[in-house]
């Protein structure tokens, strides 16, 4: 009896139940079992067949022009997928699937210019607190949100907020926001905020040199070709008076001269378009009004 006992507790000393299978004599699970537990597994990490439909939906509204999204349609999309992703619990997979549905709608919301802002400013919330990091092509669909909607200081604060979080902006971009200081309904160019802008971030004292990459290069002769566009609109508005745009456009074309040895030819006809206006204008304020009968 007192062996008995002895071997029990020796036993229980080796971790070994002598009231189970030992771990080495046990059968280990079949490939079937392994299948199906990694199935279940994937079922779980599936999205919903709801999501998945409004996810093609949305993008079905994304690859269509501005003029032809529907903003009710879109808005109806977003309240549930809002609702599934405000529900289910949040892990790094679902978090990359996540910022690529918000950034989706994101994209599909920007140039709608009937778009409200309510669902815009729910999303940057949502991408705010579940902890995603905003690339360039958020901030250029931000920025096409407030400058379809005709409002350039909301697109510059959204600017230099993410571009003060170390984000480079595209030069679409950068052209968005110059860009949006022109109102063509009110014949209007807000050429001191232009040139704000420009220098502050567009305007590169330095030519290009030759170990500059071609993106670097073709991004600068973009803004300038942009910005020239701008200031022939400006004269052509009457935003500016012919003096400072000879100053600002000699300037201008001094940067550009660096890229082009030659003017583009659409460029040159608005240009002259532009200043026979202006001539125009003047000679009919300098013209002496001729008394009444």
């Amino acid at each position: 009896m007192q062996l008995w006992r002895c071997a029990l507790l020796l036993l229980l000393v080796l971790g070994v139940s002598p009231f189970r299978t030992p771990m080495r004599f046990r059968q280990l699970p079949k490939a079937s079992q392994v299948r199906c537990f990694v199935r279940a597994k994937r079922r779980e990490q599936r999205l919903p067949d709801a999501i998945v439909k409004a996810q093609s939906l949305v993008l079905q509204e994304a690859k269509r022009s501005p003029g032809q999204r529907s903003s009710r349609r879109l808005e109806g999309l977003w309240d549930d997928v809002r609702t599934w992703i405000e529900e289910r619990s949040s892990t790094a997979a679902s978090k990359e699937t996540d910022f690529h549905l918000l950034s989706l709608f994101l994209y599909a919301f920007s140039d709608i210019p009937t778009a409200r802002a309510a669902p815009v400013t729910e999303i940057v919330q949502m991408m705010d607190s579940r902890g995603h990091k905003f690339d360039a092509g958020n901030l250029h669909n931000l920025v096409v949100f407030h400058t379809t909607r005709g409002e350039p200081d909301d697109a510059l604060a959204v600017f230099v907020k993410l571009r003060s979080q170390g984000i480079e902006p595209k030069p679409a971009t950068l052209s968005a926001v110059l860009t949006s200081y022109v109102d063509e309904r009110r014949r209007v160019v807000r050429w001191d905020d232009v040139q704000r802008f420009w220098r502050l971030f567009c305007f590169d004292p330095a030519p290009p040199n030759a170990a500059e990459d071609a993106v670097g290069a073709d991004k600068k002769s973009t803004l300038y070709l942009d910005m020239l566009t701008v200031a022939i609109q400006a004269l052509s508005f009457g935003s500016i008076s012919m003096e400072r745009f000879i100053h600002d456009f000699d300037e201008l074309m001094t940067g550009y001269s660096h890229f082009f040895s030659s003017f583009p030819a659409a460029l040159a006809q608005k240009l002259c378009k532009a200043l026979e206006e202006r001539a125009g204008a003047n000679q009919n304020l300098e013209s002496p009004v001729a008394p009444s009968p």
